[in-house]
Order: structure tokens, then C-alpha cells, then sequence
């Protein structure tokens, strides 16, 4: 190893995390410029600078040739600093370094293992997260977020393992992909083990993995947001439509949120109903553009036919109704068993999910007052069904 590159490794070395954890000294430098650069001169006084001998200019002729893939220079050259920020005792991934990798079954369900499963297939890694769930309980759900020292390695990583909403690569595919992983001279190294990107290919479709940046993750997680936005302003105007419709009740319910008003204690509802219980299926994360048909096809997977599909525009769910509430249950047993992804609005076979998989399309058995108020919002149907 020549003396340049040798002294670009220490250099690295000293910015990494692993160093920066416990190096209170270098934390103080860094600590002490508002950008984070240290000047040359004042690295040149570290140890490990020292025994080699090295001066200002060494190091900055190193770092020029060697480490500005994850390191910069200042404004005046004089200075270098971290590309990634740095952050001490951290809680959550930064997101241009990060991916979200879905999928994941034991052995590789600890953050220890994730690290060393990604490290050996990608790069280094720095920082693993576990999200809690949506009752702030610790445990593995089947997916993480993984952050990388190189941002490079978040593109690489999302080429080299996504295996969701795409065709399984040929063997021609998977040559044209080494060979111009080659060209770029992006050998997968971790502690000094090379694996091949044919290796990392034949691991990649074993695990079979969604894997997305951070980034595109976070873009899926607004529209999520306004989707539910929607589905949310539905519901409060379907509220506020029951209640104007009640006897010696006020047109306007006073009130942010309608749902949350309480029916007056012996208040009915404006028409009595006879309907069948247990046979309406409410039917979530469909695509908000499919179709009653595609839903239909979707569901009829199950052997069981679907005599009619409540459908909103826009939505990404609906309301099945079933000839009897054997074949409710059956229908919602059905897609227990066999977790699907619908990956487009066109999509009316789905592909196969795991039962941990949070886009999976849900089903359940609606009852009690929702029940009572799909009837009332469905009059029209229910006597076309039922008279």
C-alpha cells in the first residue's frame, strides 16, 4: 500500500463513527468549527499523524486523492470535514444514508444480524433501526430501516436486493448487472471479505426483499398520509349527514370531529332496517384506483363469489357484501392464508406477501354500530337486496 492511500485510510478512519464514538479529541475539534472542519495543521498532531510523520500538505494530498467520496474540503482547501454529519447517541437514521428493507425472517431479525447481513451484501453500516409498533412495543415485524457510511451504497443497495414490484432477473439481466458493477469498480467489501455480485444476486433472490431509499419511503409515506387525509373527510361528512338526518337535531354538530358525538339516550335511527349480520367485508389497502371489476377479481381468488362491491373513487378501501356470513368468514380466512400485495389499480391477482407485510390488502368482518351505519348509509341498496 503506497503512503498516500495509506494515510487516506487513517484519515477516514479518525472521521468514521466507530472512531468518532469514543475520540472525545477529535470531537472537540470538529465540535469547535461551526461547519465541522478540521484544519490540516491541526491534524497533523494526532498520534497515529505523528509516528508516520506525516505533514499538513500529506494528508491533504491524500484526502484529495483518495478520500473525497466521503470527505470535503472547505472553502479555503485548507480544511476537511465529514460529508455525513455526524451524530452522537443517535436515535434515528439520517435519511439520505438510509434504506427501508421489508421482509427480513429470522436469523436475520436483530439489529446485530441486519448489520452484518447488509455489510457483507452492500457496504458498512452504521446504524440499524427496529421501529417499534403502533402500541410502542419493542419487537421484529419483518422490517427496518439500515443506514450506510456511503450514500452511494443506498442506489446499490436498492438495485442489487429490491425483489418487490419487479420481474425476477434472467441470468442475461443479472450478467449485464455485474458487468456494469464491475466497470464501476463497486466490489462489496466488509472487513476485508469480497463476495462477487453474482453471490450477492443469488442471496438477493432468496431473501426476497422490498427495498426502497429512505427517501422514496418517506414519499410513500405522504401519500399514505393523504390518502387517510381523504378517507378521513369521507367519514366526517358521512357523520355529519347521519346526524342531520336525526329528528330535532341542529344542522350544524358543533364540534371538530362529529364521529366523536354520542347518540342522545333513547335516539333511533330514522328508518328500521332488517339485514343479514356479519355478511358486509371491509377490504384495505386496495389500490384508490382500481376498479369495482378488479376489486372483484382480487377478492374472487377465494372461490367465493362477490355479489357486490361498495366502492368510493379514491380510496384505498371498500365494503364487500357476501351472500351469507359463512362466506364472510371464509372470504376473510381465505386472504389470512394467503397475503397479497396489490401492486397497481390494475392488479386483480396480487402478488404473494408475507402475513407481516403492512401493504398487504386486510380484511375483517364489520359489526355493531359500523354495521348498522353501512346499512343506513346504503339504503337504497339494502331494499334492492332485501325487500
Amino acid at each position: 500500500m503506497s503512503d498516500d492511500r495509506k494515510l487516506a485510510n487513517i484519515l477516514e478512519t479518525y472521521f468514521s463513527d466507530a472512531n468518532l464514538l469514543w475520540d472525545k479529541v477529535l470531537q472537540s475539534k470538529i465540535n469547535n468549527d461551526p461547519d465541522g472542519f478540521v484544519s490540516f495543521n491541526s491534524l497533523q498532531t494526532l498520534s497515529r499523524f505523528k509516528k508516520l510523520n506525516a505533514t499538513a500538505q500529506d494528508i491533504k494530498h491524500a484526502a484529495v486523492n483518495h478520500s473525497l467520496s466521503k470527505l470535503k474540503l472547505d472553502t479555503s482547501g485548507e480544511s476537511i470535514g465529514r460529508i455525513k454529519p455526524f451524530v452522537l447517541n443517535k436515535k434515528e437514521e439520517q435519511d439520505d444514508w438510509s434504506i427501508y428493507v421489508e421482509g427480513l425472517q429470522k436469523p436475520y431479525h436483530t439489529e446485530q444480524a441486519i448489520k452484518e447481513l447488509f455489510g457483507s451484501l452492500i457496504g458498512h453500516v452504521s446504524f440499524v433501526r427496529i421501529p417499534k409498533n403502533t402500541q410502542g412495543c419493542s419487537g421484529f415485524y419483518g422490517f427496518c430501516f439500515v443506514e450506510f457510511d456511503d450514500r452511494d451504497n443506498v442506489n446499490k443497495a436498492v438495485r442489487l436486493l429490491n425483489r418487490f414490484n419487479t420481474s425476477a432477473l434472467c441470468s442475461e439481466d443479472q450478467s449485464n448487472i455485474v458487468k456494469t458493477n464491475e466497470k464501476k469498480g463497486e466490489n462489496n467489501v466488509e472487513d476485508g471479505d469480497k463476495n462477487s455480485n453474482e453471490n450477492v444476486i443469488e442471496q438477493a433472490n432468496k431473501l426476497s426483499l422490498r427495498v426502497m431509499s429512505k427517501s422514496d419511503w418517506n414519499k410513500l409515506k405522504e401519500e399514505y398520509l393523504e390518502v387517510q387525509a381523504a378517507r378521513a373527510a369521507y367519514t366526517r361528512d358521512q357523520w355529519s349527514k347521519y346526524y342531520a338526518s336525526l329528528p330535532n337535531t341542529a344542522e350544524e354538530i358543533p364540534g371538530p370531529e362529529p364521529q366523536q358525538q354520542k347518540k342522545k339516550k333513547g335516539e333511533e335511527l330514522p328508518e328500521t332496517m332488517e339485514y343479514t349480520k356479519g355478511i358486509i367485508v371491509y377490504v384495505g389497502n386496495i389500490h384508490p384506483k382500481s376498479s369495482k371489476t378488479v376489486i372483484s377479481k382480487l377478492l374472487e381468488k377465494s372461490g367465493l363469489l362477490v355479489p357486490y362491491i361498495g366502492r368510493k373513487k379514491g380510496l384505498d378501501y371498500c365494503h364487500a357484501r357476501l351472500s351469507s356470513p359463512e362466506d364472510a368468514q371464509q372470504l376473510v380466512k381465505y386472504f389470512e392464508n394467503h397475503p397479497v400485495i396489490q401492486e397497481n389499480h390494475t392488479d386483480d391477482t396480487g402478488k404473494a406477501a408475507s402475513t407481516a407485510d403492512m401493504f398487504k390488502v386486510n380484511l375483517r368482518i364489520i359489526s355493531g354500530k359500523e354495521e348498522e351505519f353501512y346499512w343506513q348509509d346504503d339504503i337504497a341498496g339494502s331494499k334492492k337486496l332485501f325487500t
